[in-house]
C-alpha cells in the first residue's frame, strides 16, 4: 500500500511531520484513519477500477482482457479468507487451473493470459458478484465509503476499453455531493486506457507538482470533459520536463534533488 509505504519512509528518515507527500493512486477516503500524521496534500490517479469492479468484472469476462479478472480474484483470495474458501469450493477444475496459473505470473502476463475466457461461468452454484462473501470483499475495496479530506484528481479516458468510466462519475458525483475539499476531474473523449496513461501524464504531474509547491488547490469541483488533452499547451510541456527523468530512472539513475 502506498500509504504504508509513505508511513515507513517519515518514521524510516526522520524526516518532519510537515513534509508534504503527494500520491498517485486510491489514498484519500483512508488517510484520517490510517495514516493521520502523512500530510498528504493531494492524490491524482486514473483508470479507476474501484468506483464500481463489478462492473468492470463484468465488462471484460469473455472479452480481449479477460486475462484481468482472474488476477482480481486471486488479489481477492490471499486478502480475504472467505473469498479463498468460495474460490476452493464453487469454482470448477477448469477455473481452479486458471486461476493457479496467475498465482506465479507477473501481472502484464497474468493479464493477456486466456483471452476470451468465461471465468464468471467457471463459479458453480450462482453468480459470484452476488454472493455475499464477494460482495462484501468488493464493497471494502471500492470507492465511496468516505469523503476524501485531501484534493483529488481524476483522469478518465470516456472511451476506456478496460474500465468503464461510469464507477468514476459516480464516485466523483457523490464527492462532490458530500462537499469534499476539492475534486478535479478530467473525462477525456479521444483517448481510451492505454493511450490515456500517455494524454493524461502531463495534467496530472502539474496538478501534484502545486500541490508539493504549495499552491491551494481549487475549492470544490471542476469537471471537463475535453476532445483531446494532446492539443493543451502543458502537453508538450510535460513531455519535455518528464521524459528525461523517465529515461534516467530507466537505466538506474537517481533522479530528483537528493540524488
Amino acid at each position: 500500500m502506498r500509504c504504508h509505504s509513505s508511513r515507513l519512509r517519515q518514521r524510516g528518515r526522520n524526516l518532519d511531520s510537515d513534509r508534504r507527500w503527494a500520491r498517485p493512486g486510491l489514498v484519500p477516503e483512508i488517510k484520517e484513519s490510517y495514516a493521520p500524521e502523512l500530510n498528504i496534500v493531494g492524490v491524482a490517479v486514473g483508470g479507476v477500477a474501484p468506483g464500481d469492479y463489478a462492473a468492470v468484472v463484468r465488462h471484460n469476462n469473455s472479452g480481449v482482457y479477460a486475462g484481468l479478472i482472474s488476477a482480481s480474484f486471486v488479489g481477492l483470495a490471499t486478502e480475504y479468507p472467505e473469498v479463498q474458501r468460495v474460490m476452493r469450493e464453487r469454482v470448477d477444475l477448469l477455473g481452479q487451473f486458471v486461476m493457479a496459473s496467475k498465482k506465479v505470473l507477473c501481472h502484464p502476463q497474468g493479464a493477456i493470459l486466456f483471452p476470451g475466457f468465461n471465468y464468471l461461468g467457471t463459479f458453480r452454484g450462482g453468480a459470484p458478484l452476488s454472493l455475499p462473501e464477494v460482495r462484501n470483499a468488493i464493497a471494502d475495496n471500492s470507492l465511496g465509503q468516505q469523503t476524501p479530506s485531501v484534493p483529488i484528481y481524476f483522469y478518465h479516458a470516456q472511451n476506456d476499453e478496460l474500465i468503464p468510466i461510469g464507477g468514476t462519475d459516480a464516485a466523483v458525483e457523490k464527492y462532490c455531493r458530500e462537499g469534499a475539499p476539492s475534486v478535479t476531474y478530467v473525462r477525456e473523449f479521444a483517448a481510451e486506457h492505454i493511450s490515456g496513461v500517455i494524454s493524461h501524464l502531463p495534467g496530472a504531474f502539474y496538478w501534484l507538482k502545486d500541490r508539493l509547491d504549495g499552491v491551494t488547490a481549487t475549492a470544490g469541483c471542476t469537471i471537463t470533459s475535453p476532445v483531446s488533452t494532446l492539443t493543451e499547451p502543458q502537453f508538450a510541456q510535460g513531455l519535455s520536463d518528464l521524459l528525461p527523468p523517465m529515461a534516467q530512472a530507466l537505466v538506474g539513475q537517481a533522479i530528483g534533488q537528493q540524488r
